[in-house]
């Protein structure tokens, strides 16, 4: 017997021993309720109760918390609360619940903004003493997060003379677990820098969301308010409010321009007279058309005019400020203007019987053109004059390599105005003397009267090709007086044999290459030369070079690469196969270098 009670004290006292070792775990669990709460910065009272679980030994354990922390989630401290929470767990196991009342300062969720966190962390850590030992629980907060505030339309244009309204929506990115208020007691208008420039509508916008939400109104901008804004030099100003958001400040702003009323400007008369030969004094009145009544804050200003083609060429200018305050609906100018002799003959010269003179006038914000068309006359007395020659031969090149024995014409076209009777000589200077000083013999009078104003395009007579050699033709003009250089053109009649062996290197374009638009021949310099010239053949030839040329385009030898012309193109039949070559010729019209021919198509 005795011994059986000394085995039971031996396994009381062990298992005493386990359970004493089991209540070393002292804290066993900290929990808080609720688990997450959202806040704002007007309603940031949170509720709290803590439950710890504790297993006291040997003796009663005080489990306790000196403070709370605010924190990101990513661990920021953003602040405390430095009221400590305690208990006695006396009995295994023990819960302690340990109620808490929390109002989250402004400050912290201002933190919390700035580092970008829509939520925070409340947190406590709680502490046994038998035996010691801690254990942390905590709160999630969300709070509200705005992004911005979007002004829709972003900007918007108002017109001076009258009251402008403008539907106008304020769209505030919001985000939160709660309803947030969100109030402007109304806006104002205020310069690019912040000074006011007059009260808006007191319009109260208010509403709460918990989301993206609108607040709409009929925005009316006062004239006083944009004659302000001009009166201070400004091209544009702001609408502005302020809203209180959550407790938070923030600003947002409609952007105004301010359209110029200047909507067009009238020339008096629409078109005038103007005489070649000699200058030009016309008077005009420009008015300028506004698009209300408005009295000294805006002027209309011009500080020169143009003269140009009707297609936008200049042809000459003007400087000459005009300058006035606006009054009314309109203001005008009276002036005088010169037109230069040379402006009507540059017009004239172009192939013009028209040109413009033009004015912009601006009131600093839009600008209007005034517009004269000026028509070009005979002038008093019959003035017959001649503005512009061209010559070129019939396939529109200013350069051609031939064939003895072939038939060769120049035209010129010829712009002129006024009324009379035209004389002039087709002279040509020949190979003896078209090297060095030029001597022309005439080869046809030519005698045609004009009226009016427009073009003309005489042909010259059969050119002669008799020996190898450069060749100049002209046309002199015996009257009326030509203003400027007679114009002449160039023609080389070649040997087609050459009597050198030289080559003329070939760059592009390759063998059997497409006669596409934008292909171009190229080739290597040659010594010697004067002028290259493309010679385009038939196929199909028995012997090649004896066939007959069938399109060629001529070019100074300085040049080392060209593209066929519309018009050399045109003369070849689409879908061919063609041969190409290239021959230099020099000066005294002498073939010094041909290539070796190539195969080419046309599309």
């Amino acid at each position: 017997m005795k011994q059986l009670i000394k085995i039971t004290v031996i396994l009381l006292a062990a298992v005493t021993g386990i359970l004493r070792a089991e209540s070393a775990w002292s804290l066993a669990s900290v929990a808080v309720s609720p688990t997450s709460k959202s806040i704002t910065t007007t309603a940031s009272t949170v509720f709290l109760t803590w439950s710890v679980v504790e297993f006291p030994s040997p003796a009663p354990s005080t489990v306790s918390s000196p403070q709370g922390t605010y924190t990101t989630l990513g661990g920021t401290v953003l602040g405390t609360v430095s009221i400590p929470l305690s208990g006695i767990a006396t009995v295994a196991p023990t819960t302690l619940n340990f109620p808490e009342t929390i109002t989250v300062p402004t400050s912290v969720i201002t933190a919390a903004a700035t580092a970008g966190a829509s939520q925070i962390l409340y947190k406590r850590t709680f502490t046994g003493t038998s035996p010691v030992e801690s254990e942390t629980a905590s709160i999630t907060l969300d709070t509200t997060t705005i992004g911005r505030i979007r002004v829709i339309p972003a900007s918007a244009t108002v017109i001076p003379s009258m009251t402008t309204t403008i539907p106008v929506s304020w769209e505030v990115d919001v985000t939160s677990g709660a309803p947030v208020s969100i109030v402007s007691n109304g806006g104002k208008f205020v310069t690019p820098s912040g000074s006011s420039l007059g009260i808006g509508a007191p319009t109260v916008l208010s509403t709460t969301a918990t989301i993206r939400t609108r607040l709409s109104e009929s925005l009316s901008v006062p004239n006083s308010v944009v004659i302000s804004a001009l009166r201070r030099g400004l091209k544009q100003f702001r609408y502005q409010r302020i809203f209180l958001i959550d407790g938070t400040e923030y600003e947002a702003f409609l952007t105004l321009d301010i359209k110029g009323m200047l909507t067009k400007v009238d020339a008096n008369p629409a078109q005038l007279q103007v005489a070649t030969g000699r200058s030009a004094n016309i008077t005009v009145r420009w008015t300028g058309q506004l698009a209300g009544t408005i009295g000294g804050a805006i002027t209309v200003s011009s500080s020169g005019g143009s003269f140009t083609t009707s297609s936008g060429m200049r042809l000459g200018s003007f400087s000459r400020n005009l300058s006035r305050p606006v009054t009314g609906s309109s203001v005008s100018f009276n002036e005088t203007i010169q037109v230069p002799r040379d402006v009507i003959y540059r017009a004239q010269k172009l192939g013009n019987a028209r040109f413009l003179l033009t004015r912009d006038f601006t009131d600093g914000f839009t600008t209007a053109t005034g517009t004269v068309a000026l028509n070009i006359t005979g002038g008093s007395g019959g003035v017959f004059t001649i503005n512009r020659i061209d010559l070129m031969f019939p396939d529109r090149q200013r350069l051609r390599v031939v064939d003895r024995g072939e038939r060769v014409k120049v035209i010129a076209d010829i712009t002129y105005g006024g009324s009379g009777l035209l004389s002039a000589n087709w002279e040509i200077a020949t190979t003896a003397t078209s090297g060095g000083a030029l001597i022309f013999q005439s080869l046809r009078l030519v005698r045609k009267y004009l009226s009016g104003f427009g073009r003309v395009e005489l042909e010259s007579p059969q050119l002669p090709v008799p020996t190898a050699g450069q060749y100049v033709v002209r046309l002199r003009i015996n009257s009326p007086a030509l203003q400027g250089d007679i114009p002449y053109i160039r023609y080389f009649v070649t040997e087609r044999h050459p009597r050198t062996q030289k080559k003329v290197r070939i760059l592009a374009p390759a063998e059997n290459v497409l006669l596409a638009a934008g292909v171009r021949f190229a080739w290597a310099p040659v010594p010697g030369a004067a002028y290259i010239q493309i010679e385009v053949y038939p196929k199909q030839s028995a012997k090649p070079g004896s066939d007959k040329l069938v399109a060629g385009l001529a070019v100074p030898a300085s040049q080392r690469e060209v593209a066929f012309t519309r018009l050399a193109q045109d003369r070849l039949v689409p879908g061919r196969d063609y041969r190409w070559r290239t021959i230099a010729i020099n000066k005294a019209g002498e073939v010094v270098a041909t290539s070796g021919f190539r195969k080419i198509k046309t599309p």
